[in-house]
């Protein structure tokens, strides 16, 4: 499960695109948390997110995707990755820039965060 996954090696970037809206609250911060120790550059996540700053926002009621169990809005999930140590400096924010201006996040319906692991 994503709580207890093992990392048998570290990696430079983790790539997780439509995983973290199927995970509960509880197993998105558990995996961020454990997830920070084994990369070393750069976490690159596609989130299918909510319009809005509730629960219940337009792409909610659009979306009928049953695997996604947690649709929050943007600034929620930024707010995820910041509470489990990972940081977001000038470079990964122009990263995240570009990765959201590409076809595929705007076909799925992603909205793209890119984060260092921190110290």
């Amino acid at each position: 499960t994503a709580e207890s996954v093992e990392f048998e090696r570290s990696c430079d970037v983790l790539l997780a695109f439509s995983l973290f809206e199927s995970l509960t609250t509880e197993q998105a911060t558990s995996f961020l948390r454990r997830a920070r120790c084994f990369v070393r550059h750069a976490i690159v996540a596609g989130i299918t997110t909510t319009k809005g700053n509730n629960d219940l926002g337009d792409k909610a009621q659009l979306d009928h995707d049953l695997a996604h169990i947690t649709l929050k809005d943007r600034a929620w999930w930024r707010e995820r990755f910041l509470e489990t140590g990972w940081r977001q400096d000038a470079l990964h924010l122009v990263v995240e820039r570009i990765c959201q201006t590409r076809p595929l996040p705007s076909k799925m319906g992603w909205s793209m965060y890119v984060f260092s692991p921190g110290e």
